[in-house]
């Protein structure tokens, strides 16, 4: 359970997140590629517009 955590300059590349709860976490500023959570494991946690792409484009999501 990683709720409420605040990972501060953490390197969260490559991750397995799969089961974690992260709601209230802050990812931001945190290298995120290759890190593997769903939608389920996100729900609550706050990233920045450069992860929330990231995290968009690995889920195949056109942004028109």
């Amino acid at each position: 359970d990683l709720t409420g955590v605040v990972f501060l300059r953490c390197d969260l590349s490559n991750v397995d997140f799969t089961g974690a709860t992260l709601a209230g976490a802050d990812l931001r500023g945190c290298p995120i590629e290759g890190m593997r959570a769903g939608p389920s494991e996100l729900r609550g946690a706050t990233v920045d517009e450069a992860q929330a792409l990231a995290l968009v484009r690995a889920m195949d999501i056109s942004i028109d």
